[in-house]
């Protein structure tokens, strides 16, 4: 009598391991995921206020440097977004 194959281990196979949530947190209105699992680097993920998409992303190696990089970049894209506010009030 023949087998028939696990259908779940054929068709997952060849996929890399489920990303677990290691943090997940807002700052000014940004939310940041942070992704990774135990044999991976860890992935973070920036997604701006009006946006349901990736606004940035990065691989570290460890949870405090994830978060600090996803904090930077919010900074710079605060910071960013107040010089054009700037700019576009003073060109009227």
């Amino acid at each position: 009598m023949h087998l028939a194959p696990d259908l779940h281990r054929v068709m997952n196979a060849g996929r890399r391991p489920r990303l677990q949530r290691v943090a997940a947190y807002r700052r000014l209105g940004y939310r940041v995921v942070v992704e990774g699992t135990p044999t991976t680097p860890l992935r973070w993920k920036v997604f701006r206020p009006w946006l349901r998409t990736v606004s940035a992303s990065g691989i570290v190696a460890t949870r405090e440097a994830a978060i600090e990089a996803a904090n930077a970049w919010i900074r710079h894209d605060v910071e960013a977004a107040r010089i054009a506010a700037a700019a576009t009030a003073l060109a009227h």
